[in-house]
């Protein structure tokens, strides 16, 4: 089958990074676009595993749009480009050959539908996940020849943590190691991440107090407070090098978040030239219509209410904890899962787990702790939506993922943050420490770098509780002051809390809200305007 999309529209061309929360926060903003403009569509390359989670995700969202569902679907293009691959995060030639022949105007298959795009417009702006290097190279060597067009990074992440991890130096943060190259940039691979290890490490472990504006200060060493498998250095130091080389910055929070951070951000962007768009929050309530996975009908989904409904009647609203790490996070020693799963059930605390990530099968074995209990629930994928949209639901035990913490914030449900690396340990300590809408685990913390004294103790901001030794007994005694906490004035304290920044974060696309205004001046400075032809010019 083939489609040809009408040459006159605006084109916006979208890559993000293979992972699903690189991916789903683009559909809601897609379909943003598209109702600002009726001349704009979009293009997005992805791969087989992403394809029908984003396919779903914009038909779901597209049913609650301004304009008709058959417009939206005929202006969101979606093209699997890479097939199933194996290794998503690395570079994939399938990328820039796409590239190229969207470009020039050849026809482009999409290997997960058979569908054939035949000359679709050139894109007049690119939107690239800036941990994906390869492919604003290739953005910039297609369309060099003829003039260039306006680039900008997609951060699904919170901004205040970009500033530690991406920032310059001079503000604080970690700054670019300089040690990848163009050719290390296009074609790294997993032997490159053994054999280069993290140049950055030092960053983590000099016990150095990282003092930004706009961020609750914590030692450098918080920023890893779990041991993990995951060796990415590569990716983050591609965000070092690139977010302050191209023309801006669309990133998934607000004002209403971290109103200072984003401050301190766009006083850089201002001294080099670039212009930052906060456009969060971008998702939509859509409790029950499908699975945890994100994409399709899930077959836990009936019995999930049912037990939600059973634990309401039994123990009324706001008495389950729901416990879950997302798909890729899981601890390495999960002795203290079930440490944490056995406290709250001694307590006569239902909980229901997610565990997407679990690979260890001393951990399966765990899991009969939970398939024996009347009163706790495990799942291999949760209905997240559904199980937060329930007023049984009162506790949210995560990594602090931002697309976690965005639904936590939709539904209302405040967290007990449990972090692993990257945005997380900022999400949680700007969410317990500066907002005070919910509480952070700190024996949990495992591995050399992460079992150091937490800021928070050395500097007697918390006083309340004894400084964490992270053995199993010490989290089991954390776990069971923290329950009298969450069942107490502190826990009621602290859902008020969510509840009014949950009341400022939403208003993001108002009629006249932050994400809407930033849109808008984006759309008329870089889309009806033409900079890209006029850029083109200037190379010309």
């Amino acid at each position: 089958m083939t489609i040809l999309a009408p040459i006159e529209d605006k084109n916006i061309f979208f890559w993000a990074l293979p992972a699903w929360g690189h991916n789903k926060p683009l559909a809601s903003f897609g379909i943003h676009l598209l109702e600002a403009r009726s001349n704009v569509m979009l293009t997005v390359f992805t791969n087989t595993n992403v394809y029908p989670k984003l396919i779903d995700e914009i038909s779901i969202i597209s049913g609650k749009a301004k304009v008709s569902q058959e417009d939206i679907m005929r202006r969101f293009i979606v093209i699997d480009v890479c097939g199933d691959s194996p290794t998503p995060f690395f570079p994939n030639p399938a990328v820039p050959n796409a590239f190229a022949t969207l470009w020039n105007g050849e026809p482009i298959r999409c290997l997960s539908s058979g569908k054939v795009f035949n000359k679709l417009a050139r894109p007049v702006v690119a939107i690239i996940d800036p941990f994906q290097g390869y492919v604003i190279e290739a953005v910039r060597e297609t369309t060099l020849p003829s003039g260039r067009i306006p680039i900008f990074s997609w951060m699904t992440a919170t901004v205040g943590a970009c500033l530690y991890l991406f920032g310059p130096k001079a503000l604080g943060g970690m700054g670019s190691s300089g040690l990848m190259d163009i050719k290390s940039i296009k074609s790294f691979t997993g032997e490159d991440l053994q054999r280069m290890g993290d140049p950055h490490i030092e960053n983590f472990t000099s016990g150095k107090v990282v003092e930004i504006p706009g961020i609750p200060t914590m030692y450098d060493y918080e920023y890893r407070p779990q041991e993990i498998n995951i060796k990415g250095w590569p990716f983050e130091e591609n965000g070092r090098i690139y977010i302050p080389e191209l023309d801006g910055m669309f990133s998934v929070t607000s004002s209403a978040f971290e109103g200072e951070a984003i401050k301190t951000w766009n006083r850089w962007f201002e001294s080099i030239g670039q212009v930052h768009y906060p456009i969060g929050p971008l998702s939509v309530p859509r409790a029950g219509l499908h699975g945890g996975d994100g994409h399709k009908e899930d077959a836990t989904y009936g019995p999930v209410v049912e037990f939600l409904d059973r634990m309401k009647d039994k123990f009324g609203e706001n008495s389950v904890i729901y416990i879950s790490f997302g798909s890729v996070f899981w601890p390495i020693d999960a002795s203290r899962v079930w440490a944490m799963a056995e406290e709250f059930l001694q307590n006569n605390t239902p909980i229901i787990l997610a565990h997407p990530g679990l690979q260890n099968e001393a951990d399966e074995e765990k899991l009969s702790l939970l398939r024996n209990s009347p009163i706790a629930m495990e799942l291999k994928w949760a209905p997240q939506e559904t199980i937060l949209s329930h007023p049984a639901t009162g506790w949210f035990v995560a990594h602090g993922g931002w697309n976690g913490t965005q639904e936590a914030l939709r539904y209302r449900v405040p967290q007990i943050f449990w972090p692993f690396l990257g945005d997380q340990p900022y999400n949680s300590a700007l969410m317990t420490r500066t907002h005070k809408a919910g509480f952070q685990l700190f024996n949990v913390r495992s591995g050399k770098v992460g079992k150091r004294t937490p800021y928070v103790f050395d500097s007697k901001e918390i006083s309340d509780q004894p400084t964490p030794t992270f053995t199993l007994e010490a989290l089991r005694q954390e776990v069971r002051d923290l329950l009298v906490k969450l069942k107490g004035e502190e826990g009621a304290v602290a859902r008020r809390n969510l509840e009014r920044l949950a009341d400022g974060y939403l208003k993001g696309w108002d009629e006249d809200g932050e994400a809407r205004r930033n849109t808008e001046d984006f759309l008329r400075k870089f889309v009806d305007s033409d900079l890209g032809s006029r850029i083109t010019a200037k190379f010309k």
